[in-house]
């Protein structure tokens, strides 16, 4: 069967999105003693990839389904969620506060709040690439692209105070951006805030 995992570096593999149906990309982080799993995707190529994995961690960004869905068919070592992916899926460890672990690698799970899902869970790999799922990204509010203005301004105070070189988006072609660029782009919209809006509309 054909294996579509990509390699970003000697510590860092992902499986890439599907649209039909719709999974997220899957991460692989190799520790010395145990894989971390970034998002369970929803798609069977990710389920039978992660079941052949036998040590493993797993770390929730969200709940939104095509992150999560195959979480219900795999056995693991630990499981990391925040509050509301707990609440959603029935199991994990909540994290409400950072979260260090060295194996290898150095991560950092780092929860935070977004417009996208309220509260998410970031992984920062050997302060390199931090893994955003979907936090990054805005809401559809009346039939069109928004960012909570509250949200937003505490997604961007979290983002500058991670060390980290490259953020990864999740369903993006590009995938990997300087964090330089993404802070840019997250204050740009900021700036577009009025008096009185509790949204920005980008679109």
């Amino acid at each position: 069967m054909e294996n579509h995992q990509k390699i970003l570096s000697s510590y860092l593999s992902y499986l890439p999105s599907s649209d039909n149906p719709l999974s997220a990309e899957v991460f692989f982080i190799k520790g010395n003693e145990s894989t971390y799993i970034y998002d369970v995707g929803a798609n069977d190529e990710s389920l039978r990839q992660i079941n052949q994995i036998k040590n493993k961690k797993i770390i929730l960004s969200h709940f939104h389904q095509d992150h999560t869905a195959n979480i219900h068919h795999i056995a693991w070592e630990k499981l990391y969620v925040d509050k509301k992916t707990c609440n959603y899926i029935g199991k994990g460890d909540m994290v409400n506060e950072k979260i260090e672990i060295s194996d290898g690698v150095t991560l950092e799970i780092i929860p935070t709040v977004t417009s996208h899902s309220k509260i998410a869970l970031l992984l920062n790999v050997n302060y390199e690439y931090l893994l955003t799922g979907d936090a990054l990204y805005s809401i559809m509010v009346d039939g069109k692209e928004a960012y909570n203005v509250q949200l937003l301004k505490e997604t961007i105070a979290t983002l500058k105070v991670i060390k980290t070189k490259k953020v990864v988006l999740s369903h993006d072609s590009q995938l990997i951006y300087p964090v330089e660029e993404i802070l840019a782009e997250l204050e740009g919209y900021y700036s577009k805030r009025e008096k009185d809006n509790p949204f920005i509309f980008i679109k």
